[in-house]
């Protein structure tokens, strides 16, 4: 059988030695079409992308790109939750591949053995991915919130301007000096679209895949000017947070 294989993980740091890192996944998807026989084509990677989102380059190219010469009979992944942890989008992905008269293959779960009830049981490891990601979400948030009230980087995306070193925000020297001009732009007048407009004729770039600067990101840069300032307003009063600021006037 022609396959290609598909790895996800949710974060940038299950990598390398990892028992969920990418490198293990595609170990044992490797192992999985030798000792069957497969050919394996290519093993589709994507990383720091969450279970429950459909922005996934790398899967997309998979559903839509590059699954026409050779035909591919099946797509392998190591479980269930690799694919998707969100079941509406799981079964949404199986049916466009089912569509194109391709199988997907769950390495660890091995629905085929189970005859009809092989359905039945990846229904519910599909839920039970949706809830562990609902679990894992209400943990991460409250370990959050209780580092955001003591000033600290909560974790996620940081701030356009800033990149993370040792958990902490650091001012990005680059970036750093844009979200300065567009401050600067904007206290003199200039509209958000032609701040966005200005910077995309000089080439710079927002956060997602190198596009040029969005109006939008620029609005959102505009918007979170405590966070450029490093302070926080609680009931009435600024309070300190722990990264340096970018704006200091």
């Amino acid at each position: 059988m022609v396959v290609v294989g598909y790895v996800r993980v949710s974060t940038s740091g299950q990598v390398g030695e990892n028992a969920n890192g990418l490198e293990a996944q595609e170990d044992r998807i490797r192992n999985y079409c030798r000792e069957n026989g497969h050919e394996l084509l290519k093993i589709f990677r994507e990383e720091a992308v969450s279970g429950a989102k459909e922005d996934r380059p790398e899967l997309d190219k998979l559903l839509f790109g590059e699954l026409r010469n050779p035909p591919i009979e099946a797509v392998v992944i190591d479980c269930v939750d690799r694919l998707a942890r969100n079941i509406e989008l799981y079964y949404a992905y199986k049916a466009t591949l089912s569509k194109k008269g391709i199988k997907l293959v769950s390495i660890k779960e091995g629905f085929e053995q189970f005859g009809e009830f092989g359905r039945v049981l990846e229904a519910m490891i599909a839920a039970m991915a949706e809830l562990e990601r609902a679990n894992i979400a209400r943990r991460m948030s409250g370990g959050r919130k209780i580092k955001k009230q003591k000033g600290g980087y909560a974790g996620g995306k940081p701030p356009f301007g800033y990149r993370v070193m040792n958990g902490n925000l650091v001012p990005d020297p680059d970036k750093a000096e844009i979200v300065r001009e567009i401050f600067k732009a904007k206290k003199d007048g200039r509209t958000t679209y032609a701040i966005a407009k200005d910077l995309r004729e000089r080439g710079v770039t927002g956060e997602k895949y190198n596009n040029p600067i969005a109006t939008n990101t620029v609005r959102l840069i505009l918007q979170n000017e405590d966070q450029y300032r490093a302070r926080r307003l609680v009931d009435g009063v600024y309070l300190r947070l722990d990264h340096e600021p970018i704006l200091f006037d």
